[in-house]
């Protein structure tokens, strides 16, 4: 069992090994197995503990996985590197817990889902409905298919999901 432990998330995970508390540059808290993966990985090739704990808590994500964002008005929680139903559904539920005013969800179709892909875009329309996440908007022809399904905006392109935030910006 790993001594690092989750302390706290708003919005940045906060984790303590030792009775030390570090904060990190990290969204999710489903990032804290991640976390404690990279600590193990560390402390078997005897990397000291002070120098592993400082790498987790200096490394920034700079992949669109778990990613920052902060722009002149919005922050900006973003995680769209290769998404698939692993990532998406656990960084909704994170997002969904975040205590933030005015929060949009933007998602556009997974792709390379083969044969389970109408399954999982439904199944991540009902978790959407489920968590009761307002202003979503929804890209692509995977979800198009649901065009209809809950109180979400529904965009069969990019560019005319980019005109409509265009004509209304999120603030």
């Amino acid at each position: 069992s790993s001594p690092v432990t989750l302390r706290a998330q708003n919005p940045f995970l906060e984790i303590r090994c030792h009775n030390k508390n570090y904060s990190t540059h990290l969204l999710g808290s489903y990032n804290l197995p991640n976390i404690r993966l990279a600590y193990s990985i560390g402390r078997h090739f005897e990397v000291p503990e002070t120098d592993v704990l400082e790498a987790i808590a200096s490394y920034a994500p700079t992949n669109n996985r778990s990613q920052y964002v902060k722009t002149r008005k919005n922050a900006i929680y973003l995680d769209a590197y290769n998404a698939n139903p692993s990532s998406v559904a656990p960084a909704l539920e994170d997002f969904a817990q975040l205590n933030v005013e005015n929060k949009h969800v933007i998602l556009a179709d997974m792709l390379e889902l083969g044969a389970i892909s109408t399954n999982e875009h439904q199944r991540i329309l009902h978790l959407l409905k489920e968590l009761n996440m307002e202003n979503v908007l929804l890209i692509g022809k995977a979800y198009g298919q649901f065009k209809g399904y809950g109180d979400f905006q529904y965009f069969e392109t990019k560019d005319e999901a980019e005109r409509f935030l265009t004509a209304n910006p999120i603030e």
